[in-house]
């Protein structure tokens, strides 16, 4: 049994027994951090001492097998709404303590107020996530990430201490810092289940905290959708319907919502292999499948060096062509199809308020787009005055795309990215509001995102 506590904050550093002997009381051997350590703390790659008298190989013991020593981790906490919050476990080699590792969770002396649920691993080797509410249906405000959250935890005993976490130098304590409560890029997207996922560093403006989105559009599966090269696009589906299929993956997956198509989408105009001259600004964004050759969506491709697949253009992630269905990331990794193929859902929704001009003249370039009461035009471009990098000017012969607001009070989901027959409205930026939740549309796809640990 391992008894656990967060403190001084979402991240906080603790000391862990694994599968200490039921006569042995945890706190022994266990240590609480309740003030930030010195910032001094050098190399935690070393082991602590071994215990003094650990059990023999060859002893009987019933599960979780008895294997004494303290390893460092550390519990994650992200609130979700007023009245929940998540937290899930990491260990000192910022890996995440898979599912299938943890026999047992339950709260101690804040039972009262709070109740706990385990939420089950898509996959076995998916982080051990839990979910906590308030028992009183008070909100979860900031007290919640400061006073000391009692869990204790039974492992199973199966594994070696050292796959779960590496220990830290003994005689040391790990450095704590206060302000890291977000994480500017998501190291662990490759163990999400659903396929292939990439991290998008987090946006000051849009979206600080970072997370992990879909390599490719999202595919239907036989029993859920994923994150393929293989199979078309998902589409005819609603944005409520595109929203639920995301979540089945997990609590921690979502649409995409439209400051993570921001920060994504900025990544991409910020990088100067997205553009035709390899210098930011100089010449255009390329827009992916979108000329209508041929006149539906296309699956795409494992590797990047075969960017314009199935478009009849030859190019490369060196090679640049109008057509290139790939755009590079400041992560060096490549995200396939968010310009062009298939129109996208974001999670955004709001018939009012519109971004001006709120008709259904048409496309409009960026340019003459000016804000509205609700939908401003920072949320579907960046503007100079946030972004150094960004030149107002910019329409689409840049590349960027065009924005279509249709009328005012009605629509209002935002659909981004283009099609395979949307020509040059199309671009990283391109945005309708034209559309409502209950549309569907075989060039309506979508992709997910998910907060990495």
């Amino acid at each position: 049994m391992v008894h656990i506590w967060r403190n001084l904050g979402a991240i906080a550093y603790i000391l862990m027994i694994y599968g200490c002997q039921e006569s042995q009381p945890a706190f022994e051997s266990a240590r609480t951090i309740h003030e930030s350590p010195s910032k001094e703390s050098s190399d935690d790659s070393k082991p602590l001492p071994a215990d003094e008298n650990p059990p023999k190989e060859d002893e009987a013991a019933s599960p979780p097998k008895s294997i004494t020593g303290v390893y460092l981790a550390e519990l994650h906490c992200e609130k979700k709404s007023d009245h929940m919050a998540h937290c899930w476990l990491m260990g000192a080699d910022n890996l995440p303590v898979p599912d299938q590792k943890v026999q047992d969770v339950a709260l101690g002396s804040k039972a009262s107020l709070y109740t706990l649920e385990r939420f089950p691993a898509y996959t076995p080797d998916q982080a051990f996530l839990i979910v906590i509410k308030r028992k009183d249906d008070a909100p979860i405000d900031d007290s919640f990430f400061k006073e000391a959250l009692d869990l204790s935890v039974t492992f199973a005993g199966e594994e070696s201490p050292s796959s779960l976490a590496s220990p830290p130098k003994s005689g040391t304590d790990p450095v704590f810092d206060p302000n890291q409560t977000t994480k500017s890029q998501p190291q662990h997207c490759s163990l999400l289940p659903g396929g292939q996922w990439v991290p998008v560093a987090g946006d000051s403006f849009y979206d600080p905290e970072g997370f992990c989105v879909m390599t490719y559009e999202a595919k239907m599966t036989t029993s859920t959708i994923s994150s393929l090269p293989s199979s078309l696009p998902a589409t005819n589906l609603t944005q409520p319907m595109a929203s639920e299929a995301c979540q089945a993956l997990g609590v921690a997956f979502q649409l995409i919502s439209n400051d993570q198509w921001m920060s994504l989408a900025t990544n991409i105009a910020a990088g100067p292999s997205n553009w035709s001259g390899n210098a930011i600004g100089n010449g255009s964004l390329n827009v992916g499948h979108t000329d209508g050759n041929p006149a539906n969506p296309l699956a795409a491709h494992n590797l990047v060096s075969q960017a314009c697949f199935g478009t009849g253009q030859t190019c490369s992630e060196t090679v640049w062509d109008s057509q290139r269905r790939t755009h590079a990331l400041s992560s060096g990794d490549y995200v396939w199809d968010l310009s062009g193929n298939v129109y996208e859902w974001t999670s955004y929704y709001e018939p009012n308020g519109k971004a001006t001009p709120a008709s259904e003249a048409g496309f409009q370039e960026y340019p003459s787009v000016a804000d509205g009461a609700l939908t401003k035009k920072s949320m579907l471009v960046p503007l100079s005055s946030q972004k150094s990098f960004w030149n107002d000017a910019w329409d689409s012969a840049y590349g960027v795309g065009l924005y279509f607001g249709g009328l005012e009070g009605s629509g209002g989901v935002l659909l981004r990215g283009g099609a395979s027959m949307s020509g040059s409205t199309s671009g990283v930026f391109m945005a309708t509001l034209l559309n409502d939740q209950s549309d569907m549309n075989s060039d309506f796809g979508f992709r997910c995102t998910a907060r990495a640990p």
